[in-house]
């Protein structure tokens, strides 16, 4: 009975001690989230508020950040920051947006890596010409995050994908034949709203370029997400644009079946420059 007594007191004393350690922790974290966030919280509680208040802090930052990187991009479209001139310093950057160097730090290495800036060691950072030095993540900064897109812009991306989808979709014909004609099928049940058809068109897109034996087309064609959906939707606001790519996929369907692979390929070339003359008339008159 002895030693059992002594291991129940020494667990009680053990208790005791930890207890007392986590009080005095608890009273200096009370002190400092009343400090920090000027919030008065449960003691049981406190430590899961001081790791919101870091992640908060972190998103804080992070905001602050992708504000400053939008804000460069603007500024270099618009030409505001010439491509060859040198942009102000780490230091002056930081006093303008009202942040810490840090923070202008991580932009500029973003910039850097996305095409936009070159950074050399001692120096300021020089303004990339980004349609020579860009890359993909520049196109798809510029697709999925500017609010306006020049229509040049739009053009060149409407010749890309004339040169892109002809290749895939004939891929797509020879190597799944039976999963394209599923695909087509689907039309027949879209509704004859601008929404509807630029939903199914860009269904269909994504999925002839995955079912082409190489895996990059639709890597690129998942970059052009956004815009495709808000270009495809003003583009099928005209009813005779509906009907010509009704038309268009009967056409396909048909050389599908027959497993022509490059009649399928001229047929969506044809479409796609069909597609760029009819863009190009619609924004002239709008």
């Amino acid at each position: 009975m002895g030693k059992r007594q002594n291991r129940h007191l020494c667990k009680r004393q053990q208790q005791e001690n930890v207890a007392q350690v986590v009080c005095v922790i608890n009273r200096k974290l009370l002190k400092l989230i009343k400090y920090k966030d000027k919030l008065v919280i449960p003691r049981i509680k406190l430590v899961l508020p001081v790791s919101f208040y870091w992640k908060r802090r972190a998103k804080t930052i992070m905001r602050a950040s992708d504000k400053i990187e939008k804000l460069f991009i603007q500024k270099i479209l618009k030409g505001e920051f010439a491509s060859g001139t040198q942009i102000p310093s780490e230091r002056e950057l930081a006093i303008v947006f009202e942040v810490g160097r840090p923070v202008i730090r991580e932009v500029l290495q973003r910039l850097e890596r996305d095409g936009w800036l070159t950074i050399r060691h001692n120096q300021r950072a020089t303004v990339n010409d980004y349609w020579k030095e860009g890359n993909l993540m520049t196109i798809a900064h510029i697709l999925n995050k500017e609010e306006s897109i020049p229509n040049e812009f739009i053009i060149h991306l409407l010749e890309l994908r004339k040169n892109l989808a002809p290749s895939y979709v004939k891929g797509a014909v020879l190597h799944k034949p039976m999963l394209v004609i599923s695909l087509l099928k689907e039309s027949e049940n879209v509704a004859d709203n601008p929404v509807s058809f630029a939903e199914y068109d860009w269904h269909l897109q994504r999925g002839l370029a995955a079912a082409a034996p190489n895996p990059i087309y639709l890597l690129i064609l998942n970059s052009f997400g956004n815009l495709y959906l808000k270009l495809a939707t003003y583009y099928f606001t005209e009813a005779s644009y509906r009907n010509a790519s009704k038309s268009y996929y009967m056409k396909l369907m048909e050389a599908v079946l027959e497993k022509d692979g490059d009649k399928a390929e001229q047929l969506v070339h044809s479409m796609m420059e069909q597609s760029i003359k009819m863009w190009q008339e619609q924004t002239a008159v709008k």
